[in-house]
C-alpha cells in the first residue's frame, strides 16, 4: 500500500490542479465546468485503452535467484488456478517486478476465489495495481471498484486517495479537494493516504 501510494504521486498525472484560473483556459462559470465533467467521465479511456496508449515501461533490473522463484511461483498458479493463496502471492510479486497488469489481474482472480467474501482492502489493492498499470490514471473499472469498497468503507482512506484523484482527472478538483479534506480530518496522522495527500494538496 505505501510504496504503491509512492510510486503513483511519483507518476506525475495524478496531480490535481484546479482549471478554473490555469493560465490557457477560460473562465468557465460551474455549471458549464460540471456539465464538462460529465462529458468527461462518460468518455473518459477504459483501463485497456490507457494501458495500450503508454510507452513501454523501462525494464526492472531484477536478481537472478529472485526472478527464478517468481517464474516458478507463476507456474504453480497457472497449474493450480484455484488456489487463492497462489494468486494472491503472485499478484504481490508481479507488482515487485513492475508487470502491474499481470498484478491486477492476479488480484482480480484472488477476489473472485473469495466467492464473495471480500475483503474491500483487496478492491482497493485490484484498483490501486490498475492505477499503476495506467500510467496514473484511474479508469472507469478501477472506480468502480473504488466505488464498491466506499459503499461498504465510507472511511477507506485509500480509495478516498484515488477517488479524489479521479475528481481532478475529470475536471472536478473541487469535489477531490472537499475529498481529501475530510480524509485530512479523519486521519490517522502519518497513514500512507494521509502522506499522499499532504503531498499533492497543495
Amino acid at each position: 500500500g505505501a510504496a504503491l501510494l509512492i510510486l503513483v504521486i511519483g507518476l506525475g498525472t495524478a496531480t490535481l490542479y484546479l482549471r478554473l484560473g490555469a493560465p490557457g483556459y477560460e473562465d468557465l462559470g460551474l455549471e458549464r465546468r460540471v456539465e464538462l465533467s460529465r462529458q468527461l467521465a462518460a468518455t473518459r479511456p477504459t483501463q485497456s485503452a490507457a494501458e495500450a496508449n503508454l510507452p513501454p515501461a523501462p525494464a526492472v533490473e531484477v536478481e537472478p535467484n529472485y526472478q527464478k522463484l517468481v517464474e516458478e511461483l507463476r507456474a504453480a498458479t497457472a497449474s493450480r488456478p484455484d488456489d487463492p493463496r497462489g494468486q494472491n502471492l503472485l499478484a504481490e510479486h508481479e507488482a515487485r517486478l513492475g508487470n502491474f497488469k499481470a498484478a491486477y489481474q492476479a488480484k482480480a482472480r484472488y477476489i473472485e476465489l473469495q466467492n464473495g467474501d471480500i475483503e474491500m482492502d483487496d478492491l482497493v489493492d485490484q484498483a490501486e495495481l490498475m492505477v499503476i498499470a495506467a500510467g496514473g490514471y484511474v479508469s472507469p473499472e478501477a472506480e468502480e471498484l473504488l466505488r464498491q469498497a466506499l459503499s461498504v468503507e465510507g472511511n477507506n482512506g485509500r480509495a478516498r486517495y484515488y477517488v479524489g484523484i479521479l475528481m481532478g482527472q475529470i475536471g472536478r478538483p473541487d469535489r477531490g479537494f472537499q475529498i481529501w479534506a475530510e480524509a485530512l480530518r479523519e486521519g490517522p496522522a502519518g497513514a500512507p493516504w494521509i502522506r499522499a495527500i499532504e503531498a499533492q494538496m497543495e
